[in-house]
């Protein structure tokens, strides 16, 4: 028998991530308001304005430029377990019963995912946590509360059998995590917290089932 608990942090700061759509306009947007024409057309003319176009003639904005910035903080934790035990058949209770059987579980149990892509206050920082992000650029989606691969396999001399089952839990879509941010946020305004207040679409998504896979191999 064999067992392993492994806990996990990761902090990254200044990380390499693409402007949202909120920084970019701020770039252009944000700075001391314009009072003339000259004013205007000497902000138009800024690189920051011109990676947010709008139409000349309704003022619409049009294709956005997004670049990227280490302006990005990524935070995750979570612990690791494993389980291993092998035993005889004849020490089971199985008589005299050849060959042995063992069982394997390893499963990786999220504490939190964060990411916040800027520093300022309306890029609020978002929990992936039980959704199917985080979308950031060069992250894997899929921050599940758990995962869980199990094994049960017999050998006997040079043979064996194996039963693997991989298992994701019930999920919610990205979009539901970015909600729950906003209204996090939206919560701590209205309560007296310094920030903004954000606007959202509430999310019409439906949580994933459940996911296994069984593997047999010989």
């Amino acid at each position: 028998l064999s067992a392993a608990v492994d806990w996990w942090k990761v902090d990254i700061e200044d990380a390499i991530q693409q402007y949202s759509i909120d920084y970019a306009r701020f770039l252009c947007y944000g700075g001391p308001l314009v009072t003339n024409e000259t004013e205007a057309a000497e902000r138009a003319a800024t690189q920051a304005c011109r990676n947010v176009g709008r139409n000349p003639t309704s003022g619409g904005a049009t294709t956005m430029l997004l670049r990227y910035d280490n302006l990005a903080t990524i935070s995750t934790s979570g612990i690791d377990v494993a389980l291993n035990w092998v035993g005889q058949l004849s020490e089971l209770g199985f008589g005299n019963a050849p060959g042995r059987v063992g069982l394997n579980i390893q499963s990786t149990i999220l504490d939190y995912y964060k990411t916040k892509t800027s520093p300022l206050n309306f890029d609020v920082e978002t929990d992936w946590k039980g959704s199917l992000g985080p979308t950031l650029t060069g992250t894997n989606g899929g921050a599940y509360d758990f995962r869980l691969n199990a094994g049960l396999s017999y050998f006997l001399n040079n043979k064996s059998i194996s039963l693997r089952w991989r298992f994701l839990p019930s999920v919610w879509g990205a979009g539901k995590a970015t909600e729950n941010a906003i209204i996090a946020n939206n919560e701590r305004i209205a309560a007296g917290g310094e920030g903004v207040m954000l606007s959202y679409t509430p999310s019409t998504a439906e949580k994933v089932s459940s996911y296994s896979v069984f593997d047999l191999s010989g």
